[in-house]
């Protein structure tokens, strides 16, 4: 799915949010806190707001997935690096988090090394 968001993005940045994440699987699930510590990734301004249409059934969050549903696209404040925070959707964790474990760096990419 990174080639179709950098395809259908006019920019792509740092960015951060406060949640826990925890390694479900060999991929990251995020469920948010605001009083947690940073989960660091990558804000996409889409052109075209219909690829989040793909994206949802990509991610078992469309509205004819059975609940209840790993992800769940919502809307939520994010921090771009070095400028003020802005609501954007993410795709927070929606299954139990019993027993997996916690990417204590909150960066998904640092903790697979």
């Amino acid at each position: 799915m990174h080639r179709l968001l950098r395809a259908a993005a006019s920019s792509c940045e740092p960015a951060r949010v406060r949640g826990v994440l925890y390694r479900a699987d060999g991929y990251p699930g995020i469920v948010l806190d605001p009083g947690a510590g940073w989960v660091v990734g990558e804000l996409y301004l889409l052109r075209d707001p219909s690829v989040l249409e793909t994206l949802d059934a990509y991610e078992g969050a469309g509205a004819h997935d059975p609940e209840p549903r790993e992800f769940q696209r919502v809307r939520t404040m994010v921090e771009p690096v070095g400028q003020a925070p802005l609501p954007a959707w993410i795709y927070a964790y929606g299954w139990s988090v019993e027993g997996l474990p916690v990417i204590e760096s909150g960066d998904f990419l640092e903790g697979a090394r």
